[in-house]
């Protein structure tokens, strides 16, 4: 099975390939992570150095380039890559994270149509789309959301700058949990606007969320170290999901155990096949 995954140089990314190297069906796998340059180092360099020792069993990844295609014998597409960062930049946000994950799952639209080889695309979204409580759980496969109506043209509106971040805030009809930070926000769309892709394989939205302790024992305000995750813990969202989403891919990678995490998972499609 050859599996591209996005994001492989963050956290969860380096998981899902020590899991998938690690896991009796999938140790023939071949994982392609694409790594770009990055501070004057080059992305086969940095691939080198971050996928040294354990976190490549039986060396499965492999560096691509990230300019380069997927290629045409993917079976599954996971899409990691996301800037995590808690700021109201929502166009930079839309354009540095946004832009290149529709630009890849535009290329596995095309690619599903001409091979018919790629069975699933999974999009690795965040826990934080749903709002706190005391609001109720989503029943739907997507969160409510006041651009659920055209996605695209919100889109569009937003990367252009014809609306800034004030506009959102402003709307009576987005719920406040949405503007919290452009990270929120662009996952959330995000997830709308995956939805409108017609020509996908099955597709999948997985929503993870990473917890742990604090010093002082209460929500995060204590917590260490001070990075990324101790700022979301920070938040008041009473939901996560108790696991790093590697189990909750492995269920989605391999049939026999589809619906063991039912809700951390998001169906979108059915398979489709090469005309």
């Amino acid at each position: 099975m050859v599996t591209y995954l996005t994001g492989g140089s963050g956290y969860l990314g380096g998981e899902i390939v020590r899991a998938l190297a690690l896991n009796e069906r999938t140790v023939h796998a071949q994982v392609l992570v694409p790594v770009r340059d990055k501070a004057g180092k080059k992305g086969q360099e940095r691939f080198d150095t971050l996928f040294s020792g354990g976190r490549n069993p039986h060396q499965h990844a492999r560096w691509v380039a990230p300019a380069e295609p997927i290629p045409d014998d993917a079976e599954v597409v996971i899409l990691n890559a996301f800037d995590v960062a808690f700021h109201k930049d929502i166009a930079r946000v839309l354009r540095e994270s946004v832009a290149p994950t529709l630009a890849l799952l535009e290329e596995c639209s095309k690619l599903s149509l001409k091979t018919g080889k790629l069975r699933k695309v999974i999009l690795v979204s965040t826990a934080y789309v749903q709002p706190p409580l005391p609001f109720k759980r989503c029943d739907g496969p997507i969160t409510p959301f006041h651009g659920a109506a055209d996605p695209w043209g919100l889109y569009g509106k937003l990367l252009n700058g014809e609306m800034g971040w004030q506009d959102l805030v402003d709307d009576k009809d987005n719920d406040s949990h949405f503007t919290t930070n452009a990270y929120i926000y662009a996952k959330t769309l995000l997830e709308h606007l995956v939805a409108t892709f017609k020509d996908l394989p099955c597709t999948y939205i997985v929503r993870p969320s990473i917890i742990g302790p604090s010093r002082c024992g209460k929500r995060g305000n204590a917590a260490s170290p001070g990075c990324a995750s101790a700022k979301l813990m920070d938040s008041p969202v009473g939901r996560f999901v108790p696991s790093t989403g590697c189990e909750c891919m492995h269920g989605l990678l391999h049939p026999p155990i589809y619906g063991t995490h039912p809700s951390e998972t998001t169906p979108l499609s059915t398979p489709r096949t090469a005309a």
